[in-house]
């Protein structure tokens, strides 16, 4: 999302492809945070089963 906010000029998250959807009840306390599309990112050097790799 924030690499199409750079290249195109605007920003939202009603264009994400990201969905959350409450199952079981549970309506609060969801935290979302979406990638940030960094060029060298902490987050897949910390992954521990390497479920996130840069493209």
């Amino acid at each position: 999302m924030f690499a199409c906010t750079r290249r195109l000029g605007y920003a939202g998250l009603g264009k994400s492809a990201i969905k959350i959807r409450s199952a079981g009840g549970v309506e609060r306390g969801f935290v979302v945070i979406v990638c940030r599309a960094c060029p060298d990112p902490p987050c897949a050097k910390v992954c521990p089963v390497d479920a996130i790799t840069l493209r």
